[in-house]
């Protein structure tokens, strides 16, 4: 194509077919609007669309919501929809109450229903024990004792107390005394301590150890009277209970559930638990005083103080006591386990049924 023919914009194919203009207007453009007022002012008529085609387009346009207000709607009508409600949870008892419930089912022979959770709650507060199994044991002893007495007489109520409270703890404390007993009167290393403790046979140690306990034991209920058995009876559980956690809370923990008593009870603890039962014995002997001198209508004398303080004096053995056998045990063994708990049970109770009849004397010759 030569320079002329770009100019003038013809092609050299004069047979080529050319495209035809539109003689319609541009959309969109000025000259269109011109023309199209050109046409309308000249009478030609444009064609319009249908009106009923325009109605209808109309209509659809007016029903269509708006995109945003749809969106805002969408959220509103999901928050308007209800929650699935959500199962209940079951509801647990409180960790007293499963403690309590855990203690009775392991320190008794009464059929409690306990699982693994209220066996965790005993060992996680064994500082309780004093005030939960230590008050119930105190209890069962006083009214077993004083059916027992009616029946039979004072010596053999407290015989047949001390039995009725075997029995109740399956012996559990006296098999601890047992084989604390072989455990520590063998000689040798720690080791050797520790297979003694273990071995399933009964040695001589055990033997004169159970015995000499009992006897003692029984000895020393006899030389309290009606009203002093009373109280001795109660204070001696409860003491007892606080001897075991004296014992938790200095020694060191070994393999065993009775591991995990001892490695949940610290010192601040056993401090709590000593308060709270040495004030528990001084209220149970304050109460059984009173109710003799109201069915006896006398008047309180300089004697039944002394029997007070006899109480609360001899309360302060059992945590003295819990130490030297936690001691004695870290020494021989290396740990505390249930049955130095359960030696410490049977020797504190008799330690402070020893000091409560060594105070009582010692006061009644002042």
């Amino acid at each position: 194509m030569t320079d002329y023919e770009i100019r003038l914009g013809t092609s050299l194919n004069d047979d080529e077919e050319k495209p035809v203009k539109s003689s319609g207007p541009v959309l969109g453009s000025a000259q269109s609007e011109t023309e199209a007022d050109s046409e309308r002012s000249s009478g030609e008529t444009v064609e319009e669309p249908p009106q009923a085609y325009q109605a209808e387009k109309e209509q659809f346009v007016a029903e269509e919501p708006p995109q945003e207000a749809w969106v805002e709607a969408q959220p509103a009508a999901a928050e308007e929809q209800p929650e699935p409600e959500k199962p209940k949870k079951k509801e647990r008892s409180s960790t007293a109450g499963s403690a309590a419930k855990g203690m009775l089912s392991f320190f008794t022979i009464l059929p409690v229903d306990a699982d693994n959770s209220d066996i965790d709650a005993m060992n996680q507060n064994f500082w309780l024990t004093p005030m939960l199994i230590g008050v119930f044991y105190g209890i069962l002893a006083v009214i077993s004792f004083y059916i027992f007495q009616w029946l039979f007489g004072f010596n053999l109520g407290i015989l047949l107390t001390m039995a009725v409270l075997i029995v109740m703890n399956r012996m559990l404390h006296l098999d601890g005394l047992m084989d604390t007993a072989d455990g520590l009167t063998v000689a040798g290393t720690q080791e050797d301590h520790v297979r003694a403790l273990k071995d399933t046979h009964v040695g001589a140690g055990a033997i004169v150890a159970v015995i000499l306990i009992l006897i003692a034991t029984l000895f020393a209920y006899m030389t309290f009277g009606f009203l002093g058995a009373i109280v001795a009876l109660f204070v001696g559980e409860v003491t007892a209970k606080m001897t075991q956690v004296a014992a938790a809370a200095f020694g060191e923990p070994g393999n065993g559930m009775a591991g995990d008593s001892v490695r949940n009870t610290d010192k601040d603890k056993f401090i709590l638990s000593y308060l709270i039962s040495v004030a528990i014995c001084v209220i149970w002997a304050v109460i059984v005083i009173g109710i003799v001198i109201t069915v006896n209508d006398s008047v309180w004398s300089k004697f039944d103080t002394y029997f007070v303080i006899s109480a609360a004096l001899a309360a302060i053995v059992a945590p003295l006591w819990g130490v030297a056998m936690a001691k004695l045990a870290n020494k021989n063994f290396g740990y505390v386990n249930g049955d130095v708990l359960g030696a410490s049970n049977e020797t504190g109770r008799l330690a402070v049924l020893l000091m409560f009849a060594m105070f009582l004397n010692l006061l009644f010759r002042i």
